[in-house]
C-alpha cells in the first residue's frame, strides 16, 4: 500500500493516464531486469546486432540488455545456445532458465518443464533472501517469458507435475553462489527512489546466510503443494480451440418511453447469460439477410478470455444455425479478445483480437468463421492468423476489401530512449499501424513491409478506425497524444500502403487541441462524392460529440459546420460508441447515463448507468420527434446497464447492443448480453 499511496502522489507528474502506464510498466520491466548479467553473454556467437526488433524482424541497435540480446536471438540458434546455457546453468541468474525452458519446448517438452521449475524455484529462493519483501512482486513476471511452456503445462498437468518432482529432486535445485541481487535490487527502494529521482544506493541488504535453509524448505514444500493441485485440475485446451456454450435467456423489460418493438424478442428486448461466464459486448453488426451478429469478451470463474459470438434473426430470437444454439466461443491463447468484426462476401464472419501463444507469435489475430460459425480451418493455420512480431501490437479496427483482403488497424509499439527518466529508461511509443492479410490468411507482400505499414504521425498514437475508398485508397483515423496535447490524425494510405501524399500534408491530416480534452475512438465514413466524415466523442471536461468534414483532398469542408467542425453537446449522456449516419442526414448517437441510486445502494459505485440515446438534425439540432429534447433513457437491468453499439437497419428500426448486470460493478458475475429492437 505504500507504494500504491507514492505513486498515486505522483500521479501528476504525468498528465495522462495513458503515460501513467507507460511509466509504471518502463518501472517495473527496467526493474525486473536492471543489472542481470549473464556471466556468459560474450562466449555466445553474436549473428545478430543488440537491440529491439523492429517491423521486418531485425534488431536495432539501441539496447544494450544482455537478457533482452538472448531473448530476441532466434529459435533457430537453439542448436549453439541450449548447450551453452545448460553449461552455465548453475551460475546464472534464474531468469535465464526460464528462458532456457522456453528454447527446449519445441523439442523436448518434458526436460523444458524441469528447467521451468527450476527457474521459478531459484527466483522465488532468491527473493525471499532479500531483505525488501516487495522484490518478490516480481517473480509473478517470469512466466511471461516463457508463456508457451506455463500455457503448455496446464494442458498436460500429469507430465508437468511429474517434471516438477524430477526438480524438487535436484542436487542443485538451489544454487547459493548466485546473487539474489538481480531481484534484491527491484522493490520498493527502486521504486521509491525512481518516483523521486534519486539514485538507488549500492549493496542493498540480503538476509544472512543463517537463515537461508529454512527459506529453500519453504520454497519446495510450495512447489510440493502446487504440483499436488495441478493434478487434481482437468487439462486445459490447447490456446486456439472452440467451446459449446449453453445460452440462457432471461426475462427483462424495457420503459415504455423508449418505443420498445414489440415484434423483437420479448417486448422488443432479447437478455441473454451463458453459465459460469461473464459478458462484455464489444462489436455487433447487421447481416444483408437482417441478422444480427454480435462481438462478446467471455471470462470465466478464473478470468480465462475467450471470444463469443452471438448471431440473432431479425425477430430477436438466438440463430439455431449457428454455432450451437446460437453462440460460438473461440479461444486464441490467454489475451484473445475482440475489438471488431467483419463479414465477408461470402457470409464468412472475421474477428480481430490481440493475440499471443509464444514470443515469436503475438500482436494483431484474426478468426475466420464460417456462415454457420465454425472456424474455416482452410484460413490461416486451423482457422485463425496470429501475427509473428517483436514488438507488440494492438489492434482496433478492420476493413475487407472487395477482392477478399483483410485490413486490421491498431497501433504498433515502438520502444524510445526517455532520457527524461533517467540514464538507461525507454518507454513505448505508439505509431499508426496497418497488417493486410491475403483471403487466406496470410501476410499481404505486396503490401507496406511484409504486409505492414507503421506510421510515426507524432506523439504517441494508435487507429481506431477505418474505411475504403472505392478508388481502393484506405482511410484511418485515430488518437494522437504528446504531452501538451491530444488531437485526431486521418491518414489515406494508396492500396500499397503508401501515403497518399495528395491528401492533407503528405498523407497526413493532424487536428489538436489541448490535452484535457481527450478524443475517444474516433471513426470515419466516406461520403458519396468522395468526402470523409470523422467523428469523436470529447472528454472529459464536457460530454460532447465532435463530427468533422473533409473534402476529398483533406482539407476542411468549410460548408459544414464551423471550418468543418460540429460539436454536438451531448448533455449527461457520454458518448460510448461511433454515431449512426442515418439515411436522412439526421446522427443518433448512443452512450451511458447517469442513474439515481435506489436506498441502500453504494453511493460511490462505479458503472451505475443506463442507456441514453439521442439524436441530431444534419445541422447539429437536437429531433424533438425522437424525444424530449431529442434524447431518449433505456433502462434493462436491475442496476446497471452500458451501450456497446448501436445501429439502424433499413427500415429504420433501432437496434443497441450492450451489457446489463445485477451488480454495481459490471466487471463483476451475472452480467448479461442485451440486444434492444427500438421504434424509430
Amino acid at each position: 500500500m505504500a507504494i500504491l499511496t507514492r505513486i498515486r502522489k505522483n500521479y501528476k507528474k504525468w498528465t495522462t493516464l495513458r503515460e501513467y502506464v507507460v511509466v509504471l510498466m518502463t518501472i517495473f520491466l527496467f526493474a525486473l531486469f536492471a543489472g542481470v548479467p549473464f556471466v556468459s553473454t560474450a562466449s555466445l556467437p553474436d549473428s545478430n546486432p543488440k537491440g529491439n526488433i523492429s517491423l521486418s524482424g531485425q534488431p536495432e541497435k539501441n539496447n544494450n540488455d544482455p537478457f533482452f540480446i538472448l531473448h530476441n536471438r532466434p529459435m533457430s540458434e537453439n542448436d549453439v545456445l541450449i548447450p551453452r546455457l545448460e553449461e552455465e546453468a548453475n551460475k546464472i541468474p534464474p531468469l535465464y532458465i526460464v528462458e532456457l525452458s522456453r528454447r527446449l519446448w519445441p523439442t523436448d517438452k518434458a526436460k523444458a518443464m524441469e528447467w521451468f521449475v527450476v527457474g521459478m524455484a531459484r527466483a522465488e529462493y532468491d527473493a525471499l533472501r532479500c531483505r525488501d519483501k516487495s522484490a518478490r512482486q516480481g517473480v509473478g513476471l517470469l512466466p511471461a517469458f516463457a508463456h508457451e511452456v506455463a500455457s503448455g503445462s496446464r494442458q498436460n498437468r500429469k507430465a508437468f507435475s511429474e517434471a516438477g518432482r524430477r526438480a524438487l529432486q535436484r542436487a542443485d535445485l538451489y544454487v547459493d553462489e548466485i546473487s539474489p541481487m538481480w531481484i534484491c535490487k527491484q522493490g520498493a527502494d527502486l521504486i521509491d527512489a525512481t518516483l523521486n529521482e534519486k539514485r538507488l544506493s549500492e549493496g542493498e541488504p540480503v538476509l544472512p546466510a543463517s537463515e537461508w535453509a529454512p527459506l529453500r524448505e519453504g520454497v519446495s514444500k510450495k512447489i510440493e503443494k502446487h504440483l499436488k493441485e495441478q493434478e487434481k485440475l482437468p487439462d486445459e485446451p490447447p490456446p486456439v480451440s472452440q467451446d459449446a456454450l449453453t445460452a440462457l435467456v432471461v426475462k427483462g423489460s424495457v420503459d415504455a418511453s423508449a418505443k420498445p418493438d414489440k415484434g423483437f424478442a420479448d417486448d422488443g428486448l432479447l437478455k441473454m447469460g451463458i453459465e459460469s461466464r461473464n459478458i462484455t459486448a464489444i462489436d455487433s453488426l447487421i447481416q444483408p439477410d437482417g441478422k444480427i451478429v454480435v462481438a462478446m469478451h467471455l471470462t470465466d470463474k478464473k478470468f480465462q478470455s475467450t471470444i463469443g459470438l452471438a448471431r440473432i434473426r431479425p425477430d430477436g430470437t438466438l440463430d439455431d444455425t449457428f454455432g450451437t444454439g446460437g453462440i460460438v466461443s473461440t479461444r486464441i491463447g490467454p489475451a484473445g479478445s475482440p475489438k471488431d468484426i467483419g463479414m465477408m462476401n461470402d457470409g464468412a464472419i472475421v474477428v480481430a483480437s490481440p493475440g499471443y501463444l509464444s514470443h515469436e507469435k503475438q500482436g494483431m489475430a484474426l478468426a475466420r468463421h464460417r456462415p454457420d460459425g465454425s472456424l474455416d480451418r482452410g484460413f490461416a493455420e486451423q482457422g485463425v492468423f496470429i501475427q509473428s512480431t517483436g514488438n507488440p501490437s494492438f489492434p482496433h479496427a478492420l476493413a475487407i476489401q472487395s477482392d477478399g483482403r483483410i485490413i486490421i488497424g491498431g497501433s504498433h509499439l515502438i520502444q524510445v530512449q526517455r532520457p527524461d527518466l533517467g540514464a538507461g529508461f525507454s518507454s513505448n511509443k505508439g505509431h499508426f499501424f496497418l497488417l493486410r492479410l491475403t483471403p487466406s490468411g496470410v501476410p499481404d507482400p505486396t503490401f507496406g513491409e511484409q504486409g505492414m505499414v507503421a506510421t510515426d504521425v507524432g506523439g504517441s498514437a494508435e487507429i481506431t478506425g477505418l474505411a475504403l475508398q472505392a478508388d481502393g485508397k484506405i482511410v484511418a483515423t485515430g488518437t494522437r497524444l504528446d504531452e501538451s496535447h491530444s488531437g485526431i490524425v486521418v491518414a489515406r494510405y494508396a492500396a500499397d500502403g503508401a501515403l497518399d501524399q495528395g491528401f492533407g500534408k503528405k498523407g497526413l491530416v493532424i487536428r489538436l487541441m489541448e490535452k484535457k480534452r481527450v478524443y475517444d475512438r474516433p471513426t470515419v465514413s466516406i461520403l458519396p462524392k468522395g468526402g470523409v466524415l470523422i467523428s469523436a466523442a470529447i472528454r472529459p471536461t464536457t460530454n460532447q460529440l465532435l463530427l468533422s468534414r473533409l473534402l476529398p483532398d483533406g482539407g476542411a469542408d468549410a460548408a459544414f459546420g464551423t471550418d468543418g467542425t460540429l460539436i454536438l453537446a451531448t448533455g449527461p449522456l457520454r458518448p460510448q460508441t461511433p454515431p449512426v449516419i442515418l439515411p436522412d442526414g439526421k446522427v443518433l448517437v448512443a452512450g451511458d447515463v447517469d442513474r439515481e441510486r435506489k436506498e441502500g445502494q453504494t453511493p460511490g459505485a462505479s458503472n451505475f448507468y443506463t442507456i441514453g440515446m439521442a439524436r441530431f438534425s444534419a445541422d447539429g439540432r437536437p429531433d424533438t420527434s425522437f424525444g424530449p429534447e431529442g434524447r431518449r433513457v433505456v433502462s434493462v437491468g436491475a442496476v446497471t446497464d452500458h451501450v456497446a453499439q448501436v445501429m439502424a437497419e433499413k427500415g429504420g428500426r433501432i437496434i443497441v447492443v450492450g451489457n446489463s448486470s445485477n451488480h454495481e460493478d459490471l466487471h463483476a458475475r451475472d452480467t448479461y448480453l442485451v440486444v434492444l429492437g427500438l421504434l424509430p
